[in-house]
């Protein structure tokens, strides 16, 4: 399979140097990437809106290699099943793309779930449904890894009706599904072989209704920008074809795979 031309998730802040915008560039364009998406961490986007100079806003003018596209990414979460979002104290910069997930933020899902199973996969859907169809995300982030919050769910355990019905919209939304290299992180009690498996089956579903994808890294410094091997293996074993991949290098584009 041919490499990845971008990573479309990187977490940037002005401390340590090598977590900067200028690092995580200069590593960028050191792995042969040609784009890049940048999100802020979550207590700098807070000092810019009390005002403080943000350093990796700052930088941003200096610090871009002239051969690596800069994506911005904005972080936002899932806070109620009637897809209702929360992007903390910043709203959207004009032109990012705006990548919804969970994050321990949405009452009946992640935060206080309900007791029974049913319920809780019905929450489930219904929040990423919403999210969707509300018209305001281009990418919904490393979904159904759920490992990490009070209730989950394993891949395996997620109803195939309901997976082929979201994916229906959001290729009709044309919103990307994100394949994170950290993705496996979430179930740390479950082999990584396991969870490739389980996981690229849930991926299969909404390859098959010609979702896009983005690819990303995860990195939260320079040393794993463009480390995408994990999400490589997830799209050699779910039957992702690399014309199925959001092309950062050239947004705006699609986000639902070209026929």
């Amino acid at each position: 399979m041919r490499s990845l031309s971008s990573d479309g998730y990187v977490r940037v802040r002005s401390a340590p140097a090598s977590a900067s915008l200028a690092a995580c560039l200069r590593a960028a364009e050191a792995v042969g990437l040609e784009a890049v998406g940048v999100t802020t961490v979550a207590e700098e986007r807070a000092g810019a809106a009390d005002g403080a100079a943000g350093a990796t806003a700052s930088q941003e003018g200096g610090a871009r290699p002239p051969g690596v596209r800069l994506v911005r990414i904005t972080d936002a979460a899932i806070a109620s099943v009637g897809g209702a979002l929360d992007h903390g104290p910043v709203e959207p910069a004009p032109g990012a793309i705006v990548r919804a997930s969970l994050c321990g933020r949405c009452p009946g899902v992640d935060l206080d779930p309900p007791a029974r199973r049913s319920r809780y996969l019905a929450n489930l859907f219904e929040a990423y449904q919403q999210t969707v169809l509300s018209g305001a995300v281009r990418v919904l982030g490393s979904p159904f890894t759920l490992g990490c919050f009070p209730a989950s769910a394993t891949p395996a355990e997620l109803p195939a009706g309901e997976l082929a019905s979201l994916a229906r919209s959001m290729f009709e939304h044309s919103v990307a599904f994100e394949l994170l290299a950290t993705a496996h992180f979430s179930y740390p009690y479950m082999p990584v072989g396991q969870f490739v498996t389980e996981y690229a089956r849930v991926v299969a579903i909404f390859a098959r209704a010609g979702v896009a994808f983005l690819a990303g890294s995860g990195a939260q410094d320079a040393t794993a920008v463009g480390n995408l091997r994990f999400c490589r293996r997830l799209m050699a074993a779910a039957g992702v074809e690399l014309s199925q991949m959001v092309d950062l290098a050239r947004i705006p584009g699609p986000t639902r795979a070209e026929p």
